[in-house]
Parts: structure tokens; C-alpha cells; sequence
């Protein structure tokens, strides 16, 4: 494998990703340790490595970087798949890279020779029968790209279904490229503009992908506003054992119970922390600022 100097890193998805939020602090850093040493592998983007392996390869104490990575897996940051350790995105890159240098690109348009060229297990499977019923929930997936492309009057299966299966197609990606198309397609090579860049998995120019962005933070930010408010007309006193049910449910469950415990700057002695400590810690804790926002709902919902 050539040797690259450096990897892309894109802020916007690192600040937008759902999952990586509701990591710790800790762990986020674990994850750029962790980046790294993928990037340095053998098969970019996999590490071959059990999680004792990686956490005795990043620097620091290895029980504490242990515990980062069971969060990270247990809130779906790291893929796992056969003993690998395995980051999506990057593993994608490596692809297209691959794809566009055995075709002869250095970073303009793809051409079928790189379609052609990427492994089928990246791509989704669309069901050959797209005839079948697809209700409006489903528009974010493969299916729903493949509906959408046969409102607007693409009359090939395989094409659709082609398009459904690019990398990252969306409904989002699909309105934008159209958009797009609108502008500097004639209106009968439209439908094919949009096909190919789905198809490919071309990304969105930056000023379209700038304010899809944009838009996405805030959405997001509007959702965390609410989350605390939420949070902040909860009674202190009743913080703890909000902490403490969460904590109950997430050991009482195979997938969730290496979260372990919420983390408390106190020192040891739990029963002399104050109910506004409690509050304190959980507040800047997003993951168990969440955690106690849900349990709080359900008590109120049950009645308790």
C-alpha cells in the first residue's frame, strides 16, 4: 500500500455525528489515537486487533483507554466485523482513492472504470421487485432514493437501482444534485446528471454541502437547547437516582453494560455528594444529561 502522509479529516462531520456527541471527552480523544494507528495499518481503515490489542497501543493507561474504546463501541463509533476494528469512513476513502487512481483520475470524474472498480460488499442490496409498496419512512434509505428517481422519471431499474446504492445516497443528496442539475443541465439530461453523482458517491460542492451543513447544525443545536432546558427544570433532588436507574439499565444489557458508571470529579465518597453536584456532573455529561432526560420522561409517563 502506498505510503500517504496524511489522512482527510472533516470537522463538520466530527461536530454533526450523533453518536460521537454522546461519547465523553476521553473517548473522542481515544477515537483520534485510534484513527491514526487504522490510517498506519496494513488494510487502511482496519485494524486486526482485539480492543486489549488497540488500547495497549494507545499511550496512556490502558484500563482507562480500554473503557474509551467499550463506549466507543457501544455507542456505534468503531464498526467491529470478524475481530477487525474497522472505521467506515475511512475505509471508504481508501476505496475511492483506489478507484480514481486505477482509473486514471486525480480527483475529477469518476468514470464506470472506478464504479466498477469499488468491492460490492459497500454497496446496499435494493430488492429487484420495486414495485412493492415503500411508505413515506423509508425515504432516507436505498429504497426510498430508487422511489424518488422513478417519480421523477427515470424509467431504468438498474439505473435507480445503481443510484440507491452509491455511496451515501440519500433523499438530502439526491434534491441537492437535482438542484444542481436544474442549473446547468438540459432538462432531458437532468435525471442522468443526478444518477451518476449518486451513483459515484461525488461529493456535494462546497457551498451546497456548506449549507446542508449549516442547516443540519441548527437542527441539532436547536435539539440540544431543548434537551437541556428539559434538563434544567428537573429537581436536583431527584437527579441521582435518575443517574443511578440509567445506570441499572445500561448494565442490565449485554450491548450497553461496558458504559460502566457516569463519572463523578467528587472523589470516592458518593454519599456525601450533594444533590447539586450530582446535578453538576450529569449536566456536562451529554450522554447522562440524555440518559437522565429519558428516564425522567418515563417516570412522569408511569405514573411514579
Amino acid at each position: 500500500m502506498a505510503k500517504l502522509p496524511s489522512f482527510q479529516f472533516y470537522p463538520g462531520d466530527w461536530l454533526k455525528d450523533p453518536c460521537l456527541r454522546h461519547c465523553s471527552l476521553a473517548a473522542r480523544g481515544v477515537w483520534v489515537d485510534v484513527l491514526c494507528l487504522m490510517f498506519e495499518s496494513k488494510e487502511r481503515g482496519v485494524l486486526p486487533w482485539s480492543l486489549e490489542a488497540v488500547a495497549a497501543a494507545v499511550s496512556g493507561s490502558t484500563d482507562e483507554v480500554l473503557q474509551c474504546l467499550h463506549e466507543l463501541d457501544a455507542k456505534g463509533v468503531l464498526s467491529r466485523d470478524n475481530g477487525r476494528i474497522i472505521c467506515r469512513r475511512m475505509v471508504r476513502d481508501e476505496e475511492i482513492r483506489v478507484a480514481r487512481a486505477s482509473a486514471g483520475s486525480k480527483g475529477g470524474s469518476k468514470t464506470r472504470a472506478n464504479i466498477a472498480a469499488k468491492p460490492p460488499p459497500q454497496r446496499q442490496q435494493i430488492p429487484e421487485d420495486e414495485d412493492e409498496d415503500e411508505s413515506s419512512s423509508s425515504r432516507g434509505d436505498a429504497r426510498g432514493v430508487a422511489e424518488r428517481l422513478r417519480e421523477l422519471g427515470a424509467t431504468s431499474a438498474k439505473a435507480r437501482r445503481r443510484a440507491a446504492a452509491g455511496p451515501g445516497a440519500s433523499i438530502e443528496r439526491l434534491e441537492a444534485w437535482l438542484a444542481i442539475a436544474r442549473t446547468k443541465c438540459r432538462a432531458e439530461d437532468q435525471i442522468g446528471f443526478v444518477i451518476e453523482q449518486l451513483a459515484c458517491g461525488e461529493e456535494l460542492p462546497r457551498d451546497v454541502a456548506g449549507d446542508r451543513r449549516e442547516a443540519e447544525r441548527a437542527e441539532r443545536l436547536k435539539a440540544e437547547a431543548a434537551l437541556k432546558a428539559e434538563f434544567d427544570r428537573i429537581p436536583a433532588a431527584e437527579i441521582r437516582g435518575l443517574v443511578e436507574a440509567a445506570e441499572a439499565q445500561l448494565a442490565s444489557s449485554p450491548k450497553t453494560r461496558r458504559i460502566g458508571k457516569m463519572n463523578l470529579s467528587a472523589g470516592d465518597d458518593v454519599e456525601g455528594i450533594s444533590d447539586e453536584i450530582w446535578k453538576h456532573q450529569a449536566g456536562t455529561q451529554p450522554f447522562w444529561r440524555d440518559q437522565v432526560v429519558l428516564h425522567y420522561k418515563q417516570r412522569l409517563a408511569g405514573g411514579r
